[in-house]
């Protein structure tokens, strides 16, 4: 059964979602982003360290998404574009991202919601999250860091401090894991 599958299905029974996180983590113990945590099983093939790094972007509006994506292709990575947050969770577990960009606006799972399963599951806390988004409240950047999120930006923000911010981040876990 596929993760997104299984993911709907644990839905459907009433788990919570940090529930559903601890029972989709035996599927995925090999997982860990390159450079960002524990080196998989030897039985498994050694990540290309060329490869582009893979950057989730989670937003439910297409035009963000699109414009985003197109911008870090541009810039070198492996964007993947997630409309809301229940994909974002079973992508997590099976794209393998380097690093998340969330809104906090999401249909079915909100990004507070996303983040706080993520960061609390073994398996995917080592993902770094930059949460988006027009709330821009002081209560909701700092709702969005106690969830766990390693940055927020707010919309509408600059690409070119997009770019910047990612690189950051990205260098803090880097930094981190060693």
């Amino acid at each position: 059964m596929k993760i997104r599958d299984r993911l709907r299905h644990l839905r459907l029974k009433g788990l919570s979602l940090s529930q559903i996180a601890d029972q989709l983590a035996p599927a995925r113990r090999d997982f860990a982003p390159v450079g960002l945590g524990p080196a998989a099983p030897a039985a498994a093939a050694p990540a290309d360290p060329n490869r582009p790094l893979k950057v989730l972007v989670v937003d439910d509006e297409e035009e963000v998404r699109n414009s985003v994506s197109e911008f870090l292709e541009s810039q070198g990575y492996d964007a993947v574009e997630i409309a809301d947050g229940e994909e974002a969770l079973a992508k997590c577990f099976t794209e393998k991202p380097d690093l998340l960009l969330l809104d906090l606006r999401l249909p079915r799972v909100d990004g507070y919601q996303v983040c706080q399963t993520l960061k609390g599951n073994p398996i995917t806390s080592v993902i770094p999250i930059i949460m988006i988004s027009a709330l821009n409240s002081t209560s909701q950047k700092i709702k969005g860091i106690e969830c766990g999120a390693d940055d927020y930006i707010e919309k509408p923000f600059d690409l070119e401090e997009l770019a910047a911010r990612i690189k950051m981040v990205l260098r803090r876990s880097r930094a981190a894991v060693n």
